[in-house]
C-alpha cells in the first residue's frame, strides 16, 4: 500500500481480488489504508493503535473452510502488532460476543488463544457485529492513537 503523498495525512487503495462477482454472489474487495504517521519514523516509532477485529462466525463460515481462514488471518494480523497496541475481538453470528474486551496486547498469549476458541454459530447479523466493534474501539479511545 502505497504512503500518503506529501500534505496527505492518509491514503486508501481500493481492489478488486477477482474480476467479477461469481455465480455464488462472492466477490473480494481489498481495502488499504495508510497513514502519515508511518513517514515519520519506523513502525516503532509509531503511535499505539487501538483495534477491533471483528469476525464472523456464522454457518456460512462453514464452507471452503471460511472460518479457518478468517482465523489464520486475524492471527496474522495480531503477530505483527506490538505490545503497547490496544485490541478487542468479537465474533457475530446472529449474536455478538465479546471474545476478548479492548486490552492492550502485550505478550499475545492471550489474544491469539481468543481467536483459537472462535466457533461456528447460526445466522449472521453483520450489522450488530460492526457496531460493536465501533463500540469497543469507542470504549478503549486515546487522543493521539490510531483508533
Amino acid at each position: 500500500i502505497a504512503h500518503p503523498k506529501k500534505g496527505e495525512s492518509i491514503a486508501l487503495v481500493l481492489q478488486w481480488g477477482n474480476d467479477n462477482v461469481t455465480s455464488s454472489g462472492s466477490a473480494i474487495l481489498q481495502i488499504g489504508i495508510a497513514t502519515s504517521e508511518l513517514n515519520k519514523g519506523s513502525l516503532a516509532d509509531a503511535p499505539a493503535v487501538n483495534v477491533s477485529l471483528v469476525i464472523d462466525k456464522s454457518g456460512s463460515m462453514s464452507a471452503d473452510n471460511r472460518l479457518g481462514n478468517a482465523k489464520l488471518a486475524a492471527t496474522e494480523f495480531v503477530n505483527r502488532l506490538r505490545p503497547m497496541d490496544h485490541i478487542s475481538i468479537l465474533a457475530f453470528d446472529s449474536n455478538v460476543e465479546i471474545v476478548l474486551a479492548s486490552s492492550e496486547v502485550g505478550d499475545k498469549k492471550a489474544v491469539l488463544a481468543a481467536i483459537e476458541k472462535i466457533q461456528l454459530g447460526g445466522s449472521t447479523n453483520l450489522n450488530a457485529g460492526l457496531i460493536a466493534g465501533y463500540g469497543e474501539v469507542a470504549q478503549a479511545y486515546v487522543k493521539g492513537q490510531a483508533n
